[in-house]
């Protein structure tokens, strides 16, 4: 929800599986800053939203697996840099040294996950003489040295024929730059008889959130704390059974702390 002087739904309530993640981030992609902030509006807006069965196809969601993925890096003594074979294309620009050692590397939770991935294909620079290169043995290594940090594309072909696509600039610097991420690393499995005749399970076994998002303060609309509380608990409790959870996040100086604190807590 974008409040502002006015209130726009960007995104209708959303069952957080892995369409409605996507539904979810080109919703945000689309929030834009404004000038006023109008709290009361956006948060009861979004609370009533709530009222609403969230939508999804009643099925099960792909199994999320996670694993580590990035780069680590050390760099070369002259020496040592002019004893590997070069890489790349030419020679490096003015001003950079082929003296870069990076590894990309994939870190599995457990051998079970890492057997789910048939090969990586990783696309590296073009200035590099073979620039696609496929790695077939965990944790996939591939090691090089460079003058250059750019962005490494990963494929990863899974053994039941689907791929998987990631992306991970190169860092010099740090020892090592690995970040979580989470892929369906699994199979989808076919939904249930029970899920296809009863897709109020689902509704059911939601967990209900809402989460309010401000940098500044209450200008428009309710705008004194006790008021504001207020119609925010008469708004949960009239939600009933599809009551959520509220958290607050306040960023900047310019935001009432007390405030957030006591929508929280209503």
């Amino acid at each position: 929800v974008e409040y502002d002087t006015t209130v726009k739904v960007l995104a209708p309530l959303t069952t957080c599986d892995v369409d409605g993640r996507d539904k979810l981030d080109a919703a945000l992609a689309r929030l834009r800053p404004g000038y006023q902030t109008n709290l009361s509006g956006g948060l009861l807006k979004g609370l009533d939203l709530h009222r609403d069965v969230a939508g999804a196809a009643p099925v099960a969601s792909a199994s999320i697996q996670q694993l580590q993925f990035g780069n680590t890096y050390r760099r070369l003594s002259r020496e040592d840099a002019e004893g590997r074979q070069p890489l790349g294309v030419g020679p490096p620009p003015p001003g950079a040294e082929r003296v870069h050692e990076w590894t990309m590397e994939l870190r599995f939770e457990s051998p079970e996950d890492a057997a789910l991935v048939q090969k990586v294909r990783y696309t590296l620079h073009e200035t590099f003489a073979d620039p696609v290169v496929e790695v077939v043995e965990p944790p996939f290594c591939l090691t090089r040295v460079g003058w250059g940090t750019f962005a490494v594309k990963a494929q990863l072909v899974l053994n039941d024929g689907r791929t998987l696509e990631l992306e991970h600039d190169l860092s010099f610097g740090p020892p090592e730059t690995i970040r979580t991420v989470l892929l369906p690393l699994r199979p989808t499995p076919a939904p249930s008889v029970q899920a296809l005749m009863n897709p109020a399970h689902l509704e059911e076994a939601a967990v209900r959130s809402t989460f309010l998002f401000t940098d500044g303060l209450a200008n428009v609309g309710i705008q004194k704390t006790d008021d504001l509380c207020a119609a925010v608990r008469g708004a949960l409790e009239e939600l009933g059974d599809r009551r959520c959870t509220l958290s607050t996040f306040g960023f900047g100086a310019d935001h009432s702390a007390a405030l957030l604190q006591g929508l929280a807590e209503v």
